[in-house]
């Protein structure tokens, strides 16, 4: 009978464990300003636990971005609303970095509005929106949406065990059967 719990349990923490890395939801997220490079911070924008609605708005020569974020099923999306603007195509990076304070990574991007899919990057804990050379009417949108997550390969290992434990149950609780 404890085996029963064991594996049960085994196979409940690794979805449990596979959905706790889909999102950012409730992570702590800090905003910042790069120009001329991904490296070279311009300015420090704010800092906020990511909750639906908006998050707050990074000003840039005095002008404001807003930051908002949503959470709809197994997706999330990061929405930058722009001002009437004209970003300098100089250099190679001029936009937001949010930066996963909690140490989690973004996730994989499925989908990109408002900009080219490559102008926009998910490294580590941090997603880089760079709209260098791009100009936007007050009011524009750039959205950046994230599917669910995958199982890391623990999370997978544990799993497949707790299916090959309860796999062995079964067979066992079913020889059982036979031989009585």
């Amino acid at each position: 009978m404890n085996f029963k719990i064991l594996a049960m349990t085994a196979v409940a923490v690794s979805a449990i464990a596979g959905a706790a890395g889909a999102t950012t939801l409730g992570d702590t997220v800090s905003s910042s300003y790069r120009f001329s490079n991904v490296g070279a911070l311009y300015n420090s924008g704010p800092s906020f636990t990511v909750a639906d609605g908006a998050l707050g708005a990074q000003t840039v020569d005095g002008y404001p971005i807003l930051e908002s974020y949503s959470h709809t099923g197994g997706s999330e999306t990061y929405t930058f609303t722009l001002p009437t603007i004209d970003f300098n195509g100089c250099c190679s990076f001029n936009g937001i970095v949010l930066s996963d304070l909690t140490g989690a990574n973004f996730g994989s991007i499925t989908s990109v509005s408002g900009l080219p899919f490559a102008n926009v990057a998910s490294t580590g804990g941090e997603l880089q929106v760079n709209w260098s050379g791009y100009s936007f009417n007050a009011g524009d949108t750039v959205s950046v949406t994230f599917g669910a997550g995958v199982p890391e390969p623990a999370a997978w290992a544990l799993m497949l065990m707790g299916f090959g434990a309860m796999g062995l149950m079964l067979r066992r609780d079913r020889k059982d059967l036979l031989a009585a």
